[in-house]
């Protein structure tokens, strides 16, 4: 009788009951559980998806509110798996803190963003893309969690629970022009195509991590060198490509080539009038001695296509 009290009374201390306040709770911290989706991402990889590796910056706020939550600022998680799917789980960086719920149950929101910062906070975040070379350091995604988050029940609910899963909805900010080139009449070779020159077009921006609202930086207009992806020969075409800002109007904005001593200028703002954040203009340009003919499209990444003529 005695042994049945006693492991009775073990019982009773271990329980776990949401609806029993007055029961003694498990105390152990629930680690919060991430995945993300994204819209054909440029990750580590150059391509759409997440790779394993990759890593985003998070903080946890309180409800409704841009008032941190239990200090997590900036926590670093890394994407655990690559995925076909656009979508992967994200766990703790190496030597990197977990974020773990409020103990009192509060209810909370994340915020998260790519690529990740050391020493970030929940203010701007700066970008400079007047240097092309890593698109991956450059293609800024910001989102967060749809829906608010809290323990809610003791820890062997929570970890058997999948609505505790937090969805994170990264989102691209910037907008991505991706050019195919090719010879046009009277030219026969374009291995020499070295330079293809974005000019007027600006290049900084502030995005505010609690806001989500990008501020161009309005000094910065100047050059961009887009990044040669396939190099061009007299029987290759050679395709070149850039992420940007959005812009409402792009009027001024041309794109320059370079070949044989000779520059080639399409007026970029006969075909495209605006840069929209998340969208990738895909666009062929051939070169002619007489010009430049141009066509394109617009597609989700979101892409845009086009043409045009460079004189």
């Amino acid at each position: 009788m005695k042994n049945l009290f006693f492991f009775c009374l073990i019982g009773l201390f271990i329980s776990c009951n949401k609806n029993d306040s007055d029961e003694i709770k498990d105390t152990t911290l629930v680690p919060v559980q991430f995945s993300s989706a994204t819209q054909s991402t440029r990750t580590t990889d150059g391509g759409d998806k997440w790779v394993a590796g990759d890593s985003i910056g998070i903080f946890m706020v309180k409800t409704g509110t841009t008032t941190i939550s239990d200090n997590v600022i900036n926590y670093r998680y890394d994407a655990t798996t690559t995925s076909s799917a656009n979508k992967s789980g994200f766990a703790p960086a190496a030597n990197a803190d977990t974020i773990y719920y409020p103990m009192d149950d509060t209810k909370v929101d994340f915020i998260a963003y790519y690529p990740y910062r050391n020493a970030q906070t929940l203010t701007n975040y700066s970008i400079d893309l007047s240097n092309q070379s890593d698109p991956a350091a450059i293609d800024l995604l910001y989102g967060s969690s749809a829906v608010s988050y809290s323990e809610g029940y003791c820890k062997s609910d929570a970890l058997n629970d999948t609505n505790l899963l937090v969805s994170l909805s990264l989102e691209h900010m910037l907008s991505k022009l991706e050019l195919t080139v090719t010879k046009g009449a009277g030219v026969t070779d374009l291995t020499e195509l070295t330079n293809v020159i974005i000019t007027d077009v600006d290049t900084a921006a502030n995005l505010n991590l609690a806001t989500g609202i990008l501020q161009t930086v309005t000094t910065s207009d100047g050059d961009i060198n887009t990044l040669m992806t396939t190099t061009p020969t007299a029987t290759v075409d050679g395709a070149y490509e850039a992420i940007l800002l959005p812009v409402s109007s792009t009027t001024g904005v041309k794109v320059s080539f370079v070949l044989n001593g000779e520059t080639y200028v399409w007026d970029l703002s006969n075909e495209i009038t605006s840069f929209v954040a998340g969208k990738k203009y895909v666009y062929t340009i051939s070169l002619n001695k007489t010009g430049v003919t141009v066509e394109g499209t617009i597609e989700p990444w979101i892409v845009e296509s086009g043409s045009g003529e460079a004189f």
